[in-house]
């Protein structure tokens, strides 16, 4: 009994939802694929969506800091605890969950490079750790003077408190 206008006015109810049309298009992916399987199947004679053009996705605008915002963004988190991680996203262009996703074993000081090989995101109150958003956003980039130093004094740092925890510090790299 499934058929297109059951299916339009689907994919019309999640945009009245508000979902956007990138989201929708993985509906429409998904349910294009799982038809395509029952025909192959021989549970329906023909797929629906082959008669419904695909939903267009949305380019995102991208927008980016001036170098006097950048610069005014950086005061602002001096000597904060989110500093490495303003400076990071901003002078590397790294994404939050490639920051969380950052161990030491990723960073060479010596060499003052940084390799982006994980991300860690929450799903709820679990952490997720998994590895990059695609193959390309796995990379080795150069580390600034800046943060080597700001690295240098946070990994001082963790080592001191490793020292006064002794063995209840819980090291995750």
């Amino acid at each position: 009994e499934l058929n297109q206008t059951i299916i339009n006015k689907y994919f019309k109810s999640k945009k009245d939802a508000g979902l956007s049309n990138n989201t929708i298009r993985k509906h429409y992916d998904l349910l294009k694929d799982a038809l395509k399987h029952a025909v192959n199947e021989d549970k329906i004679l023909r797929n629906p969506l082959d008669r419904i053009e695909a939903i267009k996705k949305q380019k995102n605008e991208m927008n980016f800091y001036t170098v006097e915002q950048l610069r005014t963004l950086f005061s602002l988190v001096e000597n904060d605890r989110m500093e490495i991680v303003v400076k990071l996203a901003g002078m590397l262009g790294l994404r939050r969950e490639e920051i969380a996703g950052l161990k030491w074993d990723n960073i060479d000081l010596n060499n003052k490079i940084i390799t982006i090989a994980e991300a860690r995101t929450q799903a709820g109150k679990k952490t997720v750790e998994k590895g990059t958003k695609n193959r390309s956003s796995y990379r080795t980039l150069f580390i600034p003077e800046e943060i080597i130093n700001l690295l240098m004094r946070i990994k001082a740092t963790q080592e001191s408190h490793k020292a006064l925890l002794e063995g209840n510090y819980i090291d995750n790299g």
